[in-house]
């Protein structure tokens, strides 16, 4: 069996094209050229495939640690009310993809939403046994989420340290945006869950990546991470002795 059943591959697919289109649809060139726009649009196309298929990858191995599967999908709504008539039976609303795309169009291409998909994390009570506890615990779900989005982040230095000698710079903001959005607390999404599952790993993990993104335009990548890491060590620390500690 491959990395990604057919389900993923198909959810993939629609993710890495629409978000190709939302972070290509301004090319940056005050003339537009059709066929500078589609070699861009195609190189970007590589970027967002690679960033989506690591940090999926990244993922399923920290998944695989605690005996879960986790499961690529498209961030749809499938209820537009509580009662039980207001549920879409087949498909629900991708509401990630229609807000990204309707903000790319009325921003020209300005603002960048990448948060179309999530990702499920299902345990396995069968390879769970002998842990602590059989059910995958919040915590799990939670660092196993953040997994993802810490491996956009490291991707984003890595390519911003290419970048004087590649033209990797797309790449650095397509991982940003895919690891700022990881963190973005709305229901059913990672950051959500993220926050849910550990506070205090969601106040490190969002601090880390602001911080980490705010020094890149300063310092080298790796003095970014290290005083990034250290900065929201600190502010983590601070925050659980301060709220969480009792």
């Amino acid at each position: 069996m491959g990395i990604f059943v057919k389900k993923e591959i198909k959810s993939l697919i629609v993710s890495i094209l629409i978000l190709s289109f939302i972070f290509g649809f301004d090319d940056k060139r005050s003339v537009f050229e059709l066929r500078y726009w589609i070699g861009n649009f195609l190189w970007i196309i590589v970027g967002v495939m690679t960033a989506l298929i690591l940090k999926e990858f990244a993922m399923k191995l920290a998944a695989k640690k605690y005996g879960c599967t986790t499961e690529f999908g498209i961030w749809q709504i499938k209820r537009i009310w509580f009662s039980k008539g207001a549920e879409f039976k087949k498909f629900g609303i991708p509401l990630g993809i229609l807000l990204g795309l309707y903000l790319s169009l009325i921003s020209l291409g300005k603002i960048y939403f990448a948060a179309i998909s999530l990702t499920t994390v299902e345990g396995n009570r069968t390879k769970r046994v002998g842990k602590q506890f059989t059910r995958l615990t919040e915590f799990e779900e939670s660092f196993i989420l953040f997994t993802g989005a810490m491996t956009c982040l490291i991707l984003a230095l890595i390519f911003n340290l290419l970048t004087p000698y590649f033209n990797f710079g797309i790449f650095v903001t397509i991982n940003k945006w895919l690891a700022l959005l990881a963190f973005l607390p709305v229901p059913n999404l990672d950051g959500f869950r993220i926050f849910i599952g550990s506070r205090s790993l969601y106040v490190f993990g969002l601090i880390a990546t602001i911080i980490c993104f705010i020094l890149m335009g300063y310092l080298s990548p790796l003095l970014s991470f290290i005083f990034g890491m250290i900065f929201s060590l600190i502010v983590t620390l601070i925050y659980f002795f301060l709220i969480e500690y009792d």
